[in-house]
């Protein structure tokens, strides 16, 4: 998947001689999203966020992934790229 079979290669040489011997690949089908109860109002599916975008009139998004509180070197960095390509920012916490 690297292009490369050399173990100086830090993935190539993962995936070689520290991962699983084998993978299975294929389509995916979801049987049920995960169950939350808090917050329902935000968490939205990848379509009904697009919808949401939609309604809002958003054609350009630039989207920042977090999983801890935004530095101050995050927030300038988001909204200089958002300003930068005249986007709309969505600021996408990743919490369990």
């Amino acid at each position: 998947m690297f292009g490369s079979t050399s173990s100086a290669h830090p993935g190539a040489d993962y995936a070689i001689n520290k991962s699983n011997p084998w993978y299975v690949g294929g389509s995916l089908q979801g049987v049920q999203p995960p169950s939350h109860y808090d917050f329902r109002a935000l968490r939205l599916t990848p379509a009904e966020l697009r919808a949401e975008f939609k309604r809002l009139g958003w054609t350009r998004v630039v989207a920042f992934q977090t999983r801890n509180p935004m530095h101050r070197a995050h927030v300038e960095l988001t909204m200089r790229a958002a300003k930068q390509v005249e986007a709309n920012l969505l600021i996408h916490p990743s919490v369990a």
